[in-house]
């Protein structure tokens, strides 16, 4: 048996849960700067709102990543990482409907949630 720390999915997850923070992060100290990152630049008060309650999904989302990755809960860490994808695909659309320039971005971190699931998948099946 394999120990968590050689298991792939784990640091696809723990990745995500850093990166959490950092957006989380970037959208409070410069919510335009990450809006444009993001593929839908906002030039407005009203606009910088919406980027920090962006950010605090992001947070919560490391903060469920971390709680799992600390408990070796590889099989909730699949099921969050498959339920991700949605959000990542419908991110994409939204920014492609708003004429945004970061779709192929979305797209990307889509697949890459996919490819996490299948190797948390497979940390969970190693575990039991």
């Amino acid at each position: 048996m394999q120990t968590f720390y050689t298991q792939p999915g784990f640091w696809l997850a723990a990745m995500a849960a850093i990166l959490m923070y950092v957006n989380a992060v970037r959208t409070l100290l410069n919510p335009v700067g990450f809006s444009k990152y993001m593929g839908l630049p906002i030039d407005n008060d009203a606009g910088k709102a919406w980027v920090r309650v962006y950010g605090l999904r992001a947070l919560f989302i490391g903060l469920l990543v971390t709680y799992f990755l600390v408990r070796l809960d590889a099989g909730s860490l699949q099921w969050l990482t498959a339920f991700s994808v949605s959000m990542a695909l419908g991110d994409a659309l939204l920014v492609r409907r708003a004429g945004g320039t970061a779709t192929r971005r979305h797209l990307i971190i889509g697949a890459i949630l996919i490819a996490a699931t299948v190797a948390l998948h497979r940390w969970s099946v190693a575990s039991l």
